[in-house]
């Protein structure tokens, strides 16, 4: 591999003397024959400039010693690119020279750095709440370490965490899964970077507990909507209005909050709209049940007032009680109820699979094993 750096005053004919009279400083880089150029935001009259030492010489008029100590940044960014890529023996591209140089923060092998630098580079790929996810993991590691480089991580410092994650947090199962898989995550990527060598996870693999899936049956369900026709209180009928049409339609909160009635096409006979997780396009015809709900109003307007889902679940618990439901239920558990009773109906896993989104037809699959755990316990009441 031939690589090449240089930092430099630019006057060349093509850009010109600036009108201040100051030239830019940039930085040159030669990856096996292939050529950028980095602006490092830095202009000086050319008298100041050491063309020898790549520094800005001594001046009082000037903040020479602010510009040396960005230049120093960018000499040690690029040296460190450079020896990592020597040491882990391995060729780097100009593409990954770029991603590397061009982070915002220069950091000494700090996980914390790295994992911060790596949810900025992928900002725009994440959903919101992956951000918020990722975040909290930061912040949660710091309070049990409050200072890791990536070479510290091992074998041994993920056992030490799972202790604390499971011990001293009390963190339950699917809680811990995540908090691990984020490390992973990134650990990963600073694989590929070359800045850890080993994959630490081989010896230490993550499973993962299905989480409860608990979920309306159609009886239950029809109590539900028996609901319709009592009086309640406004803020109990608002919430079991948008949570039934989440039963039909099998929308999560999200997509539920964001539902505007320009999602209503087709004389309000499918909703069309792009899943907040996953940014895939789904479309859902609408049953005569589900229309009912809906109303009119304009086409920026939101089709339900939905409250947040801490107070969501606490009016749901209310209207279990009045509908004499004895389970858990959560805003999620339409979603459930939706695929469920689908799945009880006779519709095909396919179809239903593209209805909720999933992007593997395994996915859906596991609610089919819970209809089938279902009638096997029911089966059970014959042996009494």
């Amino acid at each position: 591999m031939s690589i090449s750096t240089k930092i430099y005053l630019r006057s060349d004919a093509s850009r010109g003397t600036r009108k201040s009279g100051l030239l830019p400083i940039y930085l040159r880089v030669i990856i096996n024959r292939r050529k950028k150029e980095y602006f490092l935001n830095l202009e000086i009259p050319k008298d100041l400039w050491d063309a020898e030492g790549c520094i800005v010489k001594r001046n009082t008029k000037f903040p020479y010693q602010d510009m040396n100590a960005i230049l120093s940044v960018a000499k040690m960014k690029i040296g460190k690119i450079v020896l990592d890529t020597r040491l882990s023996d391995r060729n780097i591209t100009l593409i990954e020279f770029d991603r590397l140089f061009s982070r915002k923060t220069f950091d000494d092998g700090s996980f914390y750095a790295y994992a911060e630098n790596f949810l900025a580079e992928n900002k725009h790929k994440f959903a919101s709440e992956t951000i918020r996810t990722y975040t909290s993991q930061i912040t949660k590691m710091k309070q049990f370490r409050p200072e890791l480089k990536l070479e510290d991580l091992d074998e041994s410092f993920l056992l030490q965490y799972e202790r604390y994650i499971l011990g001293t947090l009390k963190n339950k199962t699917n809680t811990h899964y995540k908090s691990m898989g984020f490390i992973k995550t990134v650990y990963h990527h600073a694989l590929e970077d070359g800045l850890v060598k080993e994959g630490i996870f081989k010896k230490f693999p993550l499973t993962k507990k299905e989480g409860n899936r608990e979920h309306l049956n159609k009886e239950e369900l029809k109590k539900l909507e028996n609901l319709l026709d009592k009086k309640l209180i406004p803020y109990q009928l608002n919430v079991l209005h948008y949570f039934l049409f989440s039963c039909y339609t099998g929308l999560r909160y999200r997509d539920m909050k964001n539902l505007s009635f320009n999602n209503i096409v087709g004389e309000n006979s499918m909703v069309q709209l792009e899943m907040h997780k996953t940014k895939e396009i789904i479309k859902i015809p609408l049953t005569p049940r589900a229309k009912k709900l809906i109303g009119e109003g304009f086409q920026n307007q939101k089709v339900f007032r939905v409250a947040t889902n801490q107070v969501t679940n606490r009016y749901l618990k209310e209207l279990m009680n009045i509908a004499e439901i004895h389970k858990i239920i959560s805003f999620h558990s339409a979603r459930h109820t939706f695929a469920t009773c689908s799945i009880d109906f006779g519709i095909p896993i396919e179809v239903i699979s593209k209805l909720l989104g999933h992007k593997k037809i395994a996915t859906t699959q596991i609610y089919a094993k819970i209809m089938d755990s279902v009638k096997i316990r029911e089966m059970e009441k014959w042996n009494v």
